[in-house]
């Protein structure tokens, strides 16, 4: 009796895992969908989606069921609307959107917890990373051969830099704790627009992210 428990109870895990793993981006396009949203420049978004995403009626019925945007970040330029048109968008804290973000976390997160522990299922992060990187998206480019032949070093962001915008400029940097306050170290500036070339398409797809204070690429 205990024995058919026990096995109930590991069918019942595995059908949970089974299903939370089909939330993923990569095999549900409404979750993609929402992540694609969770930290994007409008710029892009409007190449990817259509103008329309930000019209009235598509706003409205983003907002009916939750999904409310907000910007993140913007160039810091005198022009108020030369920042919005240029700005870093994504969720509303406390929005469904937000929570949808934070659920698709949880479960890479549990996967990943469990294939260190030897269980047989992915790393879905990385396996998700990995199909990205590979992934066609602009005249038979994938991101990975753009990202080698953007003369840019993305490998200092695996660990997070911290990130500053003024005036149209971003500034990147690291900190260390020394004789009881923190220095800059390491800082590199590039012009918003650049940014917005570099980042635009990771960010998109969820593989760079901005989480308190500091930008992160998934290496």
């Amino acid at each position: 009796m205990q024995a058919d428990y026990g096995l109930d109870l590991v069918k019942a895990f595995e059908d949970f895992l089974n299903k939370s793993i089909k939330l993923l981006p990569l095999y549900n396009p409404f979750t993609f969908f929402i992540q694609s949203l969770r930290l994007a420049p409008r710029p892009y978004l409007s190449i990817m989606y259509g103008e329309e995403l930000f019209s009235d009626p598509v706003r409205n019925l983003m907002s009916k069921y939750g999904v409310e945007l907000t910007k993140i970040l913007d160039p810091g330029l005198n022009v108020q609307s030369k920042n919005d048109e240029l700005a870093v968008i994504g969720h509303k804290d406390g929005s469904v959107g937000k929570l949808i973000v934070k659920l698709v976390e949880e479960i890479y997160g549990m996967t990943s917890e469990l294939n260190k522990l030897g269980y047989p299922v992915s790393n879905e992060f990385k396996k998700y990373v990995k199909a990205k990187y590979n992934e066609e998206i602009s005249a038979g480019y994938t991101l990975e051969k753009l990202m080698t032949e953007a003369d840019f070093d993305y490998k200092k962001y695996c660990q997070g830099r911290y990130i500053e915008v003024e005036r149209g400029v971003v500034k990147t940097y690291e900190r260390e704790f020394v004789r009881d306050e923190f220095k800059i170290r390491d800082e590199t500036t590039i012009e918003y627009e650049r940014f917005l070339e570099l980042f635009s398409p990771l960010l998109f797809l969820g593989i760079a992210w901005i989480k308190d204070g500091r930008l992160y690429v998934a290496c």
